[in-house]
């Protein structure tokens, strides 16, 4: 009933949007877009020479909703066809043994340290929103692999910046980390994702739709 008598609604992605015009039971264009913001002075890409052979998660690992489970148990068949490539896990440790090559190092003084430096960022989750850690991915000039998990999807095919896998499955996370670290395609996928960042979801894009919000509702 709030939503179905709210004079604007707005959703953070195409994906909560479909859930909420599924939850009111509206017509989807009927909730519009508003972009969640990044801070695009501070996720920034570094020195392409700085750039390390690493692929990089953030979030909460010890949450089985980010299914971190499934980035560990592909991690083998990446490592046996990229001997030199390293995972980092920044934020909360999952539980138990990790697979050679992956390491845990919890908590860090700068996200946007670890996302500059790396070559990839994965994000295996099961179900996000939107997922904002991918949006600053790419705005450090990092592309980014993702499930088919709802929010990021849009984001990295809008951009052009990683690959949305087509199932959960160990072997198709495998096979999309390593095409994507092999692809000659990788750095242009840096400069397209730091780009679309910074024009779809800088703070300055959020500050004009509001205010267009705001002017809306005073004409109505």
């Amino acid at each position: 009933r709030v939503l179905q008598g709210a004079r604007r609604v707005y959703a953070t992605s195409p994906s909560s949007r479909a859930g909420l015009a599924a939850a009111a039971d509206i017509e989807p264009a009927q909730i519009r877009i508003l972009p969640i913001p990044v801070d695009t002075t501070l996720f920034r890409p570094g020195p392409d020479e700085e750039r390390q052979p690493t692929v990089v998660f953030v979030g909460r690992a010890d949450d089985p909703r980010k299914n971190v489970r499934l980035l560990l148990a592909a991690w083998p068949a990446i490592r046996s066809r990229l001997a030199d490539v390293s995972l980092r896990l920044i934020g909360r440790p999952p539980a138990g043994r990790l697979p050679a090559g992956a390491e845990a190092a919890g908590e860090v003084a700068s996200v946007a340290d670890e996302l500059r430096r790396a070559s990839l960022f994965v994000l295996p989750s099961w179900q996000e929103g939107f997922g904002i850690v991918v949006a600053e991915a790419l705005a450090s000039g990092t592309p980014a692999v993702v499930t088919p998990c709802g929010g990021p999807e849009e984001l990295v095919r809008a951009a052009e910046a990683g690959t949305v896998l087509a199932d959960f499955g160990p072997g198709t996370l495998a096979e999309a980390i390593v095409a994507a670290l092999e692809s000659p395609d990788l750095p242009a996928q840096r400069v397209r994702g730091r780009a679309y960042v910074e024009a779809n979801h800088s703070p300055a894009r959020l500050r004009a739709e509001l205010a267009t919000a705001f002017e809306e509702l005073g004409d109505a």
